[in-house]
């Protein structure tokens, strides 16, 4: 059962906006693994920077240290990976996001599709789940859907989930979990058609 969706941050400590960033230099970029969804994000971002150079990571956490200790320019993470790394209070280096994906604005960063990057951006993102097990009986598995699906609308519950910066997408308690599921499928599969990991 989809609840909501956190977006992608595209964080780094050299640059502080797109505007900084050489076109024709070769540039890094971190992501939490090859074949992910942040990979996915990454190859994105290359369109606009082509000699940017993708690097796998373990996690979106280790990509964004990978920016602070100058390993590389650019790292995609989660917001909460970099927003810890900003503010008047923090004694290191920072972390500056110069854009998230999806279509809603957090904390007044900037959207990639507002900065010239494929719209396809505005849907990206990492979906929170809950999963039941497939022998939970398909009306105790409705019930618990639709109070979950009532709850993700109540303003004190997204009040709360703007700490994780993850938000509600209608679409994902609206559409029937199954259809959202093969949704998701064929535009993951669409975008990968062409992509090779070597």
């Amino acid at each position: 059962m989809p609840l909501c969706l956190a977006p992608f941050s595209i964080s780094s400590s050299k640059y502080k906006s797109w505007d900084e960033v050489p076109k024709d230099a070769r540039l890094t970029i971190g992501i939490s693994g090859l074949g992910t969804t942040t990979h996915l994000t990454a190859i994105q971002i290359t369109q606009k920077y082509p000699k940017m150079e993708i690097i796998p990571f373990k996690s979106t956490s280790e990509a964004v240290q990978a920016t602070l200790s100058d390993q590389t320019d650019f790292a995609v993470g989660f917001v909460g990976d970099s927003i810890q790394y900003q503010g008047p209070n923090i004694t290191n280096k920072q972390s500056n996001i110069l854009g998230i994906s999806g279509n809603i604005s957090i904390q007044g960063k900037p959207l990639l599709i507002n900065q010239g990057f494929p719209k396809v951006l505005g849907i990206f993102g990492s979906p929170a789940q809950a999963i039941a097990p497939v022998t939970m009986p398909e009306v105790k598995y409705n019930e618990i859907r639709q109070i979950l699906v009532k709850a993700v609308k109540d303003p004190k519950v997204v009040e709360v989930q703007e700490g994780d910066y993850c938000f509600h997408h209608a679409e994902m308690s609206n559409m029937p979990p199954a259809k959202f599921y093969q949704w998701s499928r064929d535009m993951w599969k669409n975008l990968t058609a062409g992509v090779k990991v070597n």
